[in-house]
């Protein structure tokens, strides 16, 4: 069962870096939703859910502008702050499930959105 669960740990840190650079382009509705609020304090956040197949995952990926990658794990959503009247693009994946890549996020001053991507293609395996 060691040899099993070594082999996993290190499948896991590898697949992110085997995974195309970009993602599919999501379709607003279908691939994601997005819900604009206004923050109490003012500054401008980017929250994240991945759902995958219906269901809340707690451990996906976000990157943010091609930048480093987060591993979101044991949460259900991850939130940044932000700079308004900026250009985001985010591409949102997990472990077993295709990238979806979101571009031309635009927040305002003082917007809270709330990002719902839904991971429906498993990732191919040849």
């Amino acid at each position: 069962i060691s040899v099993r669960y070594e082999f996993y740990a290190i499948f896991c840190f590898l697949l992110p870096y085997f995974r195309p650079k970009y993602g599919k382009i999501a379709v607003l509705g279908e691939e994601y939703t997005m819900d604009t609020y206004k923050s109490q304090d003012k500054k401008t956040y980017l929250t994240f859910q991945v759902f995958e197949f219906g269901r809340q995952t707690e451990d996906f990926f976000v990157s943010i502008n091609e930048e480093d990658t987060d591993h979101v794990e044991g949460k259900n959503a991850a939130t940044y702050m932000i700079r308004a009247k900026r250009n985001y693009d985010v591409e949102l994946s997990n472990y077993s499930m295709e990238t979806i890549r979101i571009p031309y996020i635009f927040p305002q001053e003082g917007d809270s959105l709330v990002i719902k991507g839904y991971l429906k293609v498993p990732i191919k395996v040849y």
